[in-house]
């Protein structure tokens, strides 16, 4: 039974289109947006809002999605019937400013610490959601929990909200099986996977993704979609290269609130027309890899000889 437990934090997302007619924008040199919020009791206008679930839901949403069994650490949260269920959970608000395909937060100052509670069954994996905030506390009873289900795999979206320097990250970032991360990190560890604003970089492999129609959803919603999806298909035994094409399938073609489930990200990556594109080692490329590694099977290699066709030919022809 596949069981991933996630350690993250729930918010409710207000996004809010602004009227480009009615507020006066300005463009700074570097083709920046900025609109005067002055406090004067001047009135700015918006022309609709939406109101959804992120952070840690997401994650959830996308494991449901792909038919594993998830929930959120020390909350009553559930996926049902396609829909994210909150009951009693501790939720942080945040507020998202649209203009066009731009966006500015407005986030709590201070965002509650995300529980971890000792599951009632073993999972298969936790997962540090990228909404995650952490302390020593909260870091030193997952370790412990580790150490004492040595069979648990850790995976960790890191960020700059995640304070990437401090100790008790890293110590999760070292005994993980799997990172995520949209931030360059200082050491970076063989088992990442960086999400840049156009690439996806998995096991020397790498996919382009874009947001050509964004429908709300912004870069913070898009990376926990592409991290919840590689470790799902991770967890249901498909490859490198298959986690990649739906990762890009799903943050491509999903709506806000609606991520794709597996049998229609299979069908989306039939038709894919993204190729993965490989690291090279050195100058050569998969093939000459491929190619060499045939080459040095017992039995075979390479013959020069510093022979025409014919006086060669007729030298195997005596042997």
């Amino acid at each position: 039974m596949h069981n991933i437990l996630i350690v993250g934090n729930i918010t409710k997302d207000i996004y809010l289109r602004l009227d480009n007619r009615r507020n006066a924008f300005e463009l700074d040199q570097n083709n920046i947006n900025w609109l005067d919020l002055s406090f004067d009791g001047s009135t700015h206008s918006f022309y609709s809002r939406v109101s959804i679930y992120g952070g840690a839901s997401i994650s959830l949403e996308v494991f449901s999605r792909f038919g594993i069994d998830a929930s959120i650490s020390g909350t009553p949260a559930s996926f049902l019937e396609g829909q994210f269920i909150a009951k009693d959970a501790d939720t942080n608000y945040r507020y998202i400013l649209c203009k066009d395909e731009e966006v500015t937060y407005l986030s709590q100052t201070e965002e509650s610490i995300s529980r971890w509670m000792q599951p009632s069954t073993t999972p298969s994996w936790i997962y540090i959601d990228r909404s995650a905030n952490l302390n020593t506390k909260v870091c030193n009873e997952i370790e412990s929990f580790l150490d004492e289900n040595p069979g648990v795999k850790l995976a960790i979206f890191v960020n700059a909200h995640h304070g990437v320097n401090m100790p008790f990250i890293q110590n999760l970032v070292k005994r993980a099986d799997l990172v995520f991360t949209d931030t360059r990190l200082e050491n970076e560890p063989e088992n990442l996977v960086y999400i840049s604003s156009k690439n996806i970089y998995y096991a020397d492999r790498r996919i382009s993704w874009s947001l050509k129609k964004r429908d709300l959803v912004t870069h913070l919603s898009a990376h926990q979609t592409i991290a919840a999806t590689i470790l799902s298909a991770i967890e249901i035994g498909r490859s490198p290269e298959e986690a990649l094409l739906l990762a890009r399938a799903n943050v491509v073609h999903s709506k806000l609130g609606n991520t794709l489930n597996l049998s229609t990200l299979d069908q989306r990556i039939a038709d894919d027309r993204y190729r993965i594109e490989y690291k090279q080692k050195g100058n050569m490329t998969p093939e000459v890899v491929t190619t060499t590694k045939q080459l040095m099977t017992p039995g075979k290699g390479i013959l020069a000889a510093d022979e025409s066709g014919g006086s060669i030919h007729k030298k195997f022809e005596s042997m």
